[in-house]
């Protein structure tokens, strides 16, 4: 197919294309040719940055797939049109023409809701809105619309979940999303939910969830001291968590399997300067952490760095 520049061209085609469509609709023929064709010409505008004459093809594509009862291409469909809503939305932002009602925008999360909708009744329903929402809530993230993202991420709460793994996952999210958006409190909390839900775990496979458990902690000691917590105004669960760190009588081998013990060398070290207010020490701390954190763990100690200098 022809790569289409020229709107006129796009519209021109996408109504030759319809028209064949209705035809087959009207005779309930198989309107696979079509969609095909309509994704063939979402392709072409999507490499000529027509992102929305691209979304309004894949709207046409799942129109074509829920007539032959295609659940699956039907929701992939949505989703791609929600993509091509949300390029234009931030292709129109960056060129300095913001509309007032952000339609793309609007128009993107209702296409999301869509590809929702297409598995209603499915056997897989909540796993696969779980997973259409943790994109919805990234999209937005990426958007810079924190504070949609974290509605999309706490809606995810409310999800039925047959796994642990995947509430996990969802949590997380919220974790990101809290922490981007700086409710620091928040975050917090999250992360104390995810780490008790770990501790009831069986014994058998809790090891499975180490490396969560490590971000938990990390996260946790990077919130504490950013929130400036005392040891009397905190749970005896959180106090629980810095407490390891204060004291260690000579001992640096770390007291749990989940993190090593360079992680607990520094976060003893860390912990320790914020007690005594001693700053020259940070720099080192951080270039030594950094290489062991996640993005959004640097953003956390970054902030500590900046509150205690």
């Amino acid at each position: 197919m022809a790569n289409f520049n020229n709107p006129e061209e796009i519209i021109h085609h996408y109504k030759f294309i319809l028209n064949k469509t209705k035809k087959k609709l009207f005779r309930k023929l198989n309107t696979l040719e079509p969609s095909d064709q309509f994704a063939k010409l979402a392709n072409s505008c999507q490499k000529n940055d027509k992102h929305s004459y691209a979304a309004l093809c894949w709207q046409a594509v799942a129109k074509c797939e829920e007539s032959m009862g295609h659940n699956c291409e039907q929701a992939l469909a949505h989703q791609k049109a929600a993509c091509q809503f949300f390029s234009e939305f931030k292709k129109t932002e960056s060129s300095g023409f913001i509309s007032p009602y952000n339609e793309h925008l609007h128009a993107g999360l209702s296409e999301m809701c869509h590809a929702e909708d297409s598995w209603q009744g499915s056997l897989f329903e909540n796993i696969i809105k779980t997973s259409i929402r943790l994109e919805t809530a990234e999209s937005l993230v990426h958007l810079g619309k924190l504070d949609d993202a974290a509605f999309i991420g706490n809606s995810l709460i409310d999800v039925p979940h047959e796994s642990q793994t995947l509430k996990l996952v969802v949590l997380e999210q919220v974790t990101s999303n809290q922490i981007l958006s700086e409710d620091y409190e928040g975050a917090l909390l999250t992360f104390t939910e995810i780490a008790n839900i770990i501790s009831c775990t069986d014994n058998n496979t809790i090891g499975i969830y180490n490396d969560i458990l490590l971000r938990c902690e990390i996260s946790r000691v990077f919130l504490l001291l950013i929130l400036k917590h005392t040891r009397q105004k905190m749970p005896s669960d959180l106090a629980s968590v810095l407490e390891k760190y204060m004291w260690i009588n000579g001992n640096f081998d770390s007291p749990v399997s989940y993190i090593s013990d360079v992680i607990f060398r520094l976060l003893h070290s860390l912990v320790k300067s914020y007690q005594l207010g001693e700053t020259t020490c940070l720099g080192t701390i951080e270039s030594n952490f950094t290489p062991h954190l996640t993005p959004e763990q640097r953003h956390l100690l970054a902030v500590l760095i900046n509150t205690m200098t």
